[in-house]
């Protein structure tokens, strides 16, 4: 049985054939749009006004490129200074922001060294260049290994953990500790 209607999205009469249940729209397309919440955004890179979606932030895949050529010239600048063959992506952005990703890996170490204390638990010793974080009970390979030599960025959002596991040395007090205990690789050992 051939029914006729008219879409509720484009107002456009069509007839469909009835199988089941009735049609309301012409096609899927307008079935999709439909229901989407649309208002006036402004483009983050040109500044023009447009209709868009809720989370759209640009008018045009011209100006979400543009948005972006700052990667573009970080990775082209990595790929200049490191000029080997097959560098991924995460390797370019690594080596385009070392810096900047240095310096935060060394805030975040220092900002856990002052939570905890900011001295040398044996000695007190408070100079910040000397200062190291030390696991308490020897066990920091397995930190390292589960959490891949970023100990700091995981312990400033746990900073319970923090207390229990780590303690603050100055390097001195922290090799002593080291040899006392024969934390180091005997391999690698020279005397």
């Amino acid at each position: 049985m051939i029914e006729h209607a008219t879409c509720k999205h484009c107002g456009i009469a069509f007839s469909y054939e009835r199988t089941r249940k009735f049609r309301t729209y012409c096609s899927r397309l307008c079935s999709n749009r439909h229901g989407e919440k649309r208002q006036v955004v402004t483009c983050r890179q040109c500044g023009a006004e447009f209709r868009g979606r809720l989370r759209q932030q640009f008018c045009s895949f011209r100006c979400a490129g543009k948005s972006k050529v700052h990667l573009v010239v970080a990775r082209n600048k990595a790929r200049r200074i490191y000029p080997e063959n097959g560098l991924s992506t995460q390797k370019n952005h690594y080596r385009a922001h070392r810096v900047r990703l240095l310096s935060k890996d060394k805030n975040l170490r220092l900002s856990v060294i002052r939570l905890l204390g900011g001295q040398c638990a044996h000695c007190g010793y408070d100079d910040m260049r000397a200062l190291v974080l030390d696991h308490k009970n020897s066990d920091g390979h397995i930190d390292r290994r589960r959490l891949g030599h970023k100990i700091a960025r995981y312990y400033i959002h746990h900073l319970d953990e923090a207390k229990i596991n780590l303690q603050v040395l100055c390097a001195n007090c922290n090799l002593i500790k080291q040899s006392e205990a024969d934390e180091h690789n005997k391999t690698r050992r020279v005397a």
